[in-house]
């Protein structure tokens, strides 16, 4: 799997991802429990069998995880393709976020 890199930040008020430090991290500044949403989305040509993501603290990967083979009913030639996950999970201060992702063609 790829831990993905993030480019662009809509809204951080507790700072917890710094470009500058690194791309592909979510620092945890306060402790609790979140609810995380995310999503890939590829190039319609760019057809994998089988697409996974999964959500990661400190570089371990969680029960948070989504896997779907892409062609059959789920795929549609022409438009670009999703894969989502969502879950709660509970971090600590200083906890650390990523997103690892694979694909199989």
């Amino acid at each position: 799997g790829t831990i993905l890199e993030w480019h662009d930040e809509l809204e951080d008020t507790l700072n917890f991802f710094t470009p500058a430090a690194s791309r592909t991290s979510f620092v945890i500044r306060r402790a609790g429990l979140y609810s995380i949403d995310a999503a890939i989305q590829w190039d319609p040509l760019i057809v994998p069998d089988v697409a996974k993501v999964v959500l990661c603290i400190n570089g371990v990967e969680t029960s948070r995880r989504s896997q779907a083979f892409m062609r059959g009913n789920l795929y549609t030639p022409g438009f670009s393709q999703t894969l989502s996950v969502t879950g709660k999970l509970q971090f600590q201060t200083d906890d650390v976020l990523t997103v690892k992702v694979s694909y199989e063609a």
